[in-house]
């Protein structure tokens, strides 16, 4: 068993995203995710949105990953915002115990939540929906390749 220590909410994670989801690919059952709370507990996106914009440039520049303009106008801007990853944490734990194949897989789907489709995922109810759609998808298509 492989386990791969991170932080949902943690952008240099998003990087490694693409060499994640070959290894979580190659061997579906061997990987378990260990998030670590890094980014657990509420505090004001404002705090630290420009901090974190300056770094989804760099990281897409060095990367080639995406971050939206969506994502830092509606996440980032977010009056009232904040970043708490701690339901994201826990439902990567949850689904990784239910079945090792849907943590890498749910990490990868809340990262391109965020990131990508600038959904609010310090939301309890937008992580369980895209978990839901994770896991939905997951079992209709057949898991990692079955």
């Amino acid at each position: 068993m492989n386990e791969h220590a991170m932080d949902p909410f943690c952008g240099w994670c998003y990087a490694s995203a693409p060499a994640l989801k070959a290894v979580a690919e190659r061997f579906p059952a061997a990987l378990t995710m260990r998030p670590s709370g890094l980014f657990a507990g509420a505090r004001p996106i404002a705090s630290i949105a420009d901090h974190s914009w300056r770094n989804a440039k760099r990281i897409a520049e060095l990367t080639g990953q995406v971050y939206t303009v969506r994502y830092h106008d509606n996440i980032l801007r977010r009056a009232q915002g904040i970043f708490d990853s701690i339901f994201a944490t826990r439902a990567i734990v949850a689904l990784g115990e239910i079945d090792p194949t849907l943590g890498p897989a749910l990490l990868d789907s809340l990262q391109t939540a965020r990131y990508v489709d600038a959904m609010e995922t310090s939301d309890a109810a937008v992580v369980a929906a895209v978990a839901a759609a994770r896991v939905s998808f997951s079992y209709s298509f057949g898991k990692s390749g079955e």
